[in-house]
């Protein structure tokens, strides 16, 4: 009888922590959230820059440089976040995209200099192409992880 007792015991204190505590993944997406709703004041002034450079290569590339920086940061923040162990396969997708996303703004000041030294836009056409790709997949690998305002569009 003693045991029954200990089990239905240990039993309601296990349902109780459950129904009280948030589990693994929630909290992963909490943080996650947290990162990039912390980060988007800086995300969105870093395309207004970009919107109100215009076809000033100068002012481009500085804003194209500053918007790379808050995707650097968003990338650092993210390094530091551990995944749910049946999550890690998807969280590590989704920093691979940011890591290719900072690779693609590295390459953007080099095919602006072509498109305004020699009028070559395909680079810079391209690179454009694979970013807003990269950004889609981005957002569905971001959902999946529970990220949805890493997901929103600006």
């Amino acid at each position: 009888m003693k045991i029954i007792s200990i089990t239905a015991l240990l039993l309601v204190a296990a349902l109780t922590l459950t129904a009280c505590g948030k589990d693994e993944k929630e909290e992963f997406a909490e943080e996650g959230n947290q990162i990039c709703k912390d980060l988007e004041p800086k995300g969105n002034a870093a395309e207004k820059e970009i919107e109100a450079a215009g076809q000033d290569p100068d002012k481009l590339k500085a804003a194209l440089e500053d918007n790379r920086g808050v995707l650097t940061e968003t990338q650092q923040k993210f390094d530091g976040l551990d995944a749910p162990e049946d999550q890690k396969a998807d969280f590590d997708a989704y920093k691979a995209d940011l890591a290719q996303a900072v690779e693609l703004y590295d390459q953007l000041p080099e095919a602006l200099d072509a498109a305004v030294e020699d009028g070559e836009t395909k680079q810079i056409t391209d690179l454009q192409a694979q970013i807003t790709t990269l950004s889609e997949k981005g957002k569905a690998d971001a959902r999946k992880l529970g990220f949805d305002s890493c997901a929103q569009d600006s």
